[in-house]
């Protein structure tokens, strides 16, 4: 059996990767950083309207998917607000052999070894940050 401590403390660790790599591209010049939260239907609750997310539905009413529209220049990276009791699964778009990191939902940690009726956990509601910013910026800085 999983200890749940481990269990919670190792979605914590990544969020708080997520969180310093984020703190780092924010102090590198030109990388434009904007953010904006949203709630778990997608809809933008603060932040920067530039930011806009799409929410899809699934294959049963219990899942959908989340995207973030493109902006030009830009790429996105996204955080749940409580980044203890949460996984995120990236979607496969129809005709296309491997998941994008583009497109995704997220799902309550189920303990593991346990099935939820042989099928795919239903999602968890779950606010979340989208942060965006423009990666030819970071990638000058590593180059020069």
């Amino acid at each position: 059996m999983v200890d749940p401590i481990s269990a919670i403390s190792g979605g914590m660790s990544i969020a708080k990767g997520t969180y310093d790599f984020l703190n780092f591209v924010r102090g590198i010049k030109g990388t434009d950083v904007i953010a904006a939260l949203f709630d778990a239907e997608g809809r933008r609750t603060d932040g920067n309207d530039k930011i806009e997310v799409v929410k899809l539905d699934g294959e049963r009413a219990d899942i959908w998917w989340y995207c973030v529209k493109e902006v030009p220049g830009y790429v996105f990276d996204r955080v749940p607000l409580t980044a203890s009791c949460v996984q995120e699964m990236p979607a496969r778009l129809t005709n296309e052999q491997n998941p994008r990191a583009d497109y995704w939902r997220w799902y309550a940690m189920e303990r593991i070894g346990t099935l939820v009726d042989g099928t795919s956990p239903p999602n968890i509601k779950v606010s979340f940050i989208v942060v965006g910013y423009k990666p030819k910026a970071l990638l000058n800085y590593f180059t020069s």
